[in-house]
């Protein structure tokens, strides 16, 4: 865990310089120089909120409202000059667009933490990764002051670390993270120079590697090729995109994977029903709004206006659409895409993409276009469409009987199969339902004690009783109850348990995922690790089997 990045990181710069803008050791170290300093400690990893904290616990000063009103000051300051510096760029960021209006206002923060989140959005808009890139290919004098501040030399050869990263983390051959960088400066680098693009699909041929074909994909559409080919200026931005997306990885270990998912239905009937082959041919996602429904088409257009009118909970597809429209502005997302009677696609909802609404007799239905809609869940294996009966697993992943949601449970699931990456054998990956079905054979194994081992059950695993999950009877037909809850929720376990306590039953088990010594029993009921039913299962060679098959499920 990261404490202290003045000693870590060896910065000379004194934390009362940093924070307090009037002081003596501020004044001999310029604006300019503070700012620098704490875009090194951000882009180190540390949490300014954390930094902030231990200097006013360092002052004895947690309840001091004058200190902390002249940090408030010192960080606004220094917020107005990066913003001040920024206010001549278009491309700004919406959140950096709302702050300048708001200094500009002289509105500015006058809470400590919202001070802080000021601070940390405008470093990140003025000390950017793409700011460094453009200095970088461009010669641009700031490159070293930026290079100084996120803590990147794109000159400095980082072989080493990365094979001591891949030798860390087992990384399969073709998604090494040196194999990537390899790919870096031999493919993309030129590419950038060159305003060129060689490698418009994914390849198998070498210096390509699965993670940078998962990034042609995701940045090189195949939809966008004759957009890209004729403009250059899109071009050549796409190209810092990916680049940027490649440093974030290699430099700052951020994940390669880290979009939001999606699930869509277009599950059309009567007078709309005649637009589904439309849509789903076309790759198009939508809602559908009946000109009758006037009361889903004022919510609508309320919600898109951003005039944030009062949640309406009869309609949360609407709220829910228009959440994804407005989470497409800043990111790509990607969505499984559920159509009548046809296999589900998944595709990308890339950065920037417009909704756009096509009217029909009685109906309009508001749309979005994926693109890059194909699978490649193995290395050579490409898929537009996904054959349920080869992936079960997304039954059971998609939340049922919604018309549109976030994926927020097994998204590395969703990875595999769009992009290809093989994940690590792990207990995140399976389903509520997998996690009874374990807990189940588990009180059969030879891992239980004798006292509450299972010799035959009495009801089907997650059957009718709504505070047991488990019934059986052990070989002294001892009538043995469970309850499992995949959450490390302590007040909700503790509710379960004694709901539990009063099913009657001989020997009373909870499973949950909280681990902690005094809570292995509560009364006459014993609570299991669900975690150490795992690792019992995962050290097994026989069971190891059965978890490879849960997972899949």
């Amino acid at each position: 865990m990261k404490n202290n990045p003045f000693e870590e990181l060896r910065i000379a710069v004194k934390p009362k310089a940093l924070f307090q803008a009037y002081s003596y050791e501020a004044n001999q170290v310029e604006v300019e120089k503070r700012i620098e300093v704490l875009a090194r400690i951000i882009y180190a990893g540390y949490n300014l909120n954390g930094i902030v904290y231990n200097y006013l616990q360092s002052k004895e000063a947690l309840n001091d409202k004058v200190r902390k009103n002249e940090i408030i000051n010192t960080l606004n300051n220094c917020t107005r000059v990066i913003l001040d510096k920024v206010t001549e760029k278009d491309s700004c960021f919406p959140k950096v667009k709302d702050l300048i209006k708001i200094f500009y206002d002289d509105n500015e923060p006058k809470k400590l933490q919202d001070a802080i989140n000021a601070f940390v959005i405008t470093i990140k808009e003025r000390f950017s990764v793409r700011n460094l890139l453009i200095a970088y290919f461009e010669n641009c004098q700031n490159y070293s002051t930026l290079s100084s501040a996120i803590g990147i030399d794109l000159e400095e050869d980082i072989r080493k670390r990365l094979r001591d990263k891949d030798e860390r983390e087992n990384s399969q051959p073709q998604w090494k993270y040196v194999e990537l960088y390899s790919w870096f400066k031999e493919v993309l680098t030129p590419d950038i120079q060159n305003n060129n693009i060689r490698y418009w699909l994914p390849s198998l041929q070498m210096p390509a590697t699965q993670i940078a074909n998962v990034f042609i994909k995701k940045y090189l559409p195949v939809e966008d090729h004759e957009l890209l080919k004729a403009n250059a200026e899109l071009r050549k931005e796409r190209l810092y995109e990916l680049a940027e997306k490649v440093i974030r990885v290699l430099w700052l270990n951020q994940p390669i994977f880290d979009e939001p998912i999606y699930l869509v239905r277009c599950n059309y009937t009567g007078k709309s029903a005649s637009e589904l082959e439309y849509l789903y041919e076309n790759n198009i996602i939508s809602i559908c709004i009946q000109e009758e429904e006037t009361e889903d088409q004022d919510y609508f257009d309320a919600l898109i206006k951003g005039n944030n009118p009062p949640y309406n909970n009869k309609l949360p597809y609407i709220q829910r659409f228009v959440s994804l429209v407005d989470l497409a502005k800043e990111q790509d997302v990607i969505v499984i895409a559920s159509f009548l009677g046809k296999n589900p696609k998944i595709g990308l909802i890339k950065k920037g993409t417009k909704i756009f609404c096509r009217e029909g007799n009685g109906f309009k239905l508001y749309c979005l276009d994926m693109k890059s809609v194909y699978c490649t869940p193995n290395w050579g294996e490409q898929f537009d469409s996904i054959d349920l009966k080869i992936y079960p697993i997304l039954k059971s992943i998609i939340p049922q009987q919604v018309t549109i949601s976030a994926v927020n449970q097994r998204k590395s699931t969703i990875y595999g199969i769009y992009y290809g990456v093989k994940y690590p054998l792990d207990l995140a990956s399976m389903t509520d339902s997998a996690i009874e079905v374990m807990c189940t054979e588990w009180l059969r194994s030879r891992f239980a004690s004798e006292s509450y081992r299972i010799c035959y059950q009495i009801i089907r695993t997650g059957g009718n009783f709504a505070d047991v999950d488990i019934l059986g009877a052990n070989n002294q037909n001892r009538i043995v109850a469970a309850q499992v809850s995949n959450t490390a929720d302590i007040n909700l376990v503790s509710k379960k348990i004694n709901k539990l306590k009063s099913f009657s039953s001989d020997e009373k088990i909870m499973f949950s995922n909280v681990n902690r010594p005094d809570l292995e029993k509560i009364d006459d009921c014993l609570n299991i690790f669900i975690g150490d039913v795992w690792n019992d299962f995962y050290s097994d060679k026989f069971y190891l089997i059965m978890l490879e098959r849960l997972v899949s499920l």
